[in-house]
């Protein structure tokens, strides 16, 4: 049977803070997680969807889209630095090409600190997220 629209995982879209996301468990990740952080000033420079272009030798491959990327300064970097750059992917299922595009984006990017959470571990939380606007 073909594909026709919508989440092939069965994902429901939500929208809180004038901002939709794919699923709840990113916007649980969100609304308990990454928003306080943000208010208290732990992390800056918050992007929804950020999209990582993988080009080699000067060959565009792929382009990979996470959930979020932000800085954080308290963070220790992949060299020892303090502060850096995080991406952070709310995964429900890792498809095989999740999982190659996954390893090309950190030998492309050897700095940036990846936090993959899974989607189960948000359920109660996105339980308790307010209605949708």
């Amino acid at each position: 049977m073909p594909f026709r629209g919508g989440s092939k995982y069965k994902a429901k879209k939500y929208s809180i803070d004038g901002i939709t996301f794919h699923s709840r468990a990113e916007a649980a990740y969100y609304w308990f997680t990454l928003k306080p952080r943000l208010e208290a000033g732990e992390i800056s420079h918050l992007e929804f969807q950020p999209v990582i272009k993988c080009v080699v030798n000067g060959e565009h491959i792929c382009r990979y889209t996470g959930d979020f990327r932000y800085i954080d300064p308290a963070a220790t970097g992949s060299k020892g630095q303090r502060g850096a750059t995080v991406l952070v992917e709310v995964k429900g299922y890792a498809t095989p090409e999740y999982k190659l595009k996954m390893k090309l984006v950190k030998a492309l990017n050897p700095g940036l600190l990846i936090n993959v959470v899974q989607a189960s571990s948000l359920r109660s939380l996105a339980s308790a997220l307010p209605p949708v606007e």
